[in-house]
């Protein structure tokens, strides 16, 4: 049988063709992506998830705190290449890098920091190795800030972890916390604080002293809570209000 020239010209010398191949079979993949949603539906519990409405629907989104445990599963090391902060200096946006390592050390002039950009990797246990890209500013549609440097900081960060994450396991999913961004957060049904959460939260915010209770309030109103409403619907921040009243300074 004749062999056509173009196929010649394209066949190696074990005859096999120099084209991109996957990895493994299709039923494997199948096989491995089964894999991922069947340790999703395991380990991401109802805390890990937000859910949003748009365009009328409701969709969950991963949280940070889902990824973070998917990574840890995967074996995927995570490792920032890069993290840069931009503020304003006399009218125009500047640069500060803060690896001086390897970007030299750079005079911190005061100024406003605006935005905030840092790269990561994530390595897989086989060597594969993929690179994100997290970015916040200031102007953010849905922003709140209230240590501007640390939170811009803590977002972009959060949004390069995320993304590399799920870059590496293959989902392509976008985090929670960047769907925060875009739309409102969907009350989630069974929401409500159960009797027990309830008993505590009223006998903590009687015997809390004023500046806690402001603290807690402040949240909540940060958070969209109209008066009452946090007992009807607040078991997604019932954890963070009860370390406000208690008076510790890490807030889960």
């Amino acid at each position: 049988m004749a062999v056509d020239q173009k196929d010649k010209a394209l066949a190696t010398i074990d005859g096999e063709f120099r084209v991109v191949r996957p990895l493994i079979s299709a039923n494997e993949a199948v096989q491995r992506w089964t894999e991922y949603q069947e340790l999703v539906r395991k380990i991401v519990e109802e805390s890990d998830i937000q859910s949003f409405t748009e365009d009328g629907k409701t969709r969950s989104f991963i949280k940070k705190s889902g990824w973070a445990k998917l990574a840890t599963y995967y074996g995927i090391s995570l490792v920032m290449v890069d993290e840069r902060l931009f503020h304003r200096h006399d009218g125009k946006t500047c640069l500060r890098a803060q690896l001086p390592d390897k970007f030299g050390a750079v005079v911190d002039c005061g100024c406003a920091v605006v935005g905030a950009r840092y790269v990561v990797r994530a390595t897989a246990p086989n060597g594969r190795s993929v690179e994100a890209i997290g970015i916040a500013t200031f102007n953010e549609k849905r922003a709140r800030y209230t240590r501007v440097e640390h939170d811009l900081a803590g977002k972009a960060y959060t949004r390069a972890v995320n993304r590399a994450i799920s870059s590496m396991i293959g989902a392509g999913e976008v985090s929670a916390e960047e769907k925060a961004d875009e739309v409102e957060a969907a009350p989630a049904a069974g929401e409500s604080l159960s009797p027990t959460q309830l008993a505590k939260y009223e006998g903590l915010w009687k015997d809390a002293a004023p500046d806690r209770r402001d603290r807690a309030r402040a949240l909540l109103e940060a958070e969209g809570y109209t008066p009452g409403e946090f007992r009807k619907r607040g078991g997604e921040h019932f954890d963070q209000v009860i370390a406000l009243l208690e008076g510790r300074d890490e807030i889960p």
